[in-house]
C-alpha cells in the first residue's frame, strides 16, 4: 500500500489566507453598515448635544403640544426652540456641576412618586405610556434628575449661595 505524500504548495496557503481575509472583510463591512453613529448638533462648553437627545426631546415636546394645542408651530421654529432649550439646560447643568450640586437616587425616586400620584397611574402604567411614546424610564429618570438639579441651582442662586 502506497502512501501518497501530499505537499501543499505555497500558492495553496496564499489562496486559503486570501479567501479567509475576503470572508472577514465581508463580515466587517456588514457590521460597519449596521452601525449608525450619533451626530453632534451643538457644542456647549465642554459638552455636546447629540442628535438622538434632540430627537427624543422633540418627540416628548410634540407629544405634550399635541395634547394642548390644535395647531403646532412650524418645524423650523420648534427645532430652534428645542435646541436652545437643550443648550441652556447644558449650561445650567455645567454650572450645577461647578457648584457641586448632586441629586440622589432617592430624590429622583420621590419625583417619580409625585408623577405617579399627580397622574393617578401605577409604575407599570407609566412605563407602558413611556414605551408607547418611544421613551424609556431611564430617559425619564435622567430628565427628572436634570430638572431637580437645575431647580436646586436656581434656588442656590436666588438665596445667594
Amino acid at each position: 500500500m502506497s502512501k501518497s505524500k501530499f505537499k501543499p504548495s505555497l500558492s495553496l496557503y496564499w489562496g486559503i489566507a486570501l479567501s479567509a481575509m475576503m470572508a472577514m472583510s465581508h463580515v466587517v463591512c456588514a457590521q460597519t453598515e449596521a452601525v449608525k453613529l450619533d451626530r453632534v448638533v451643538a457644542i456647549v462648553d465642554q459638552d455636546v448635544v447629540l442628535e438622538s437627545e434632540f430627537n427624543e426631546r422633540k418627540s416628548s415636546v410634540l407629544e405634550r403640544l399635541r395634547g394642548q394645542y390644535q395647531q403646532l408651530p412650524p418645524d423650523d421654529v420648534l427645532d430652534q426652540q428645542i435646541l436652545e432649550q437643550l443648550i441652556i439646560e447644558r449650561i445650567e447643568l455645567s454650572m450645577a456641576e461647578r457648584y457641586e450640586i448632586r441629586v440622589s437616587e432617592e430624590d429622583v425616586d420621590q419625583a417619580i412618586a409625585r408623577v405617579l400620584q399627580n397622574n393617578r397611574v401605577t409604575l407599570s402604567q407609566l412605563e407602558d405610556d413611556l414605551k408607547r411614546r418611544g421613551l424609556s424610564m431611564l430617559g425619564l429618570r435622567k430628565q427628572l434628575r436634570n430638572e431637580i438639579t437645575v431647580s436646586q441651582l436656581e434656588q442656590g442662586v436666588v438665596t445667594g449661595r
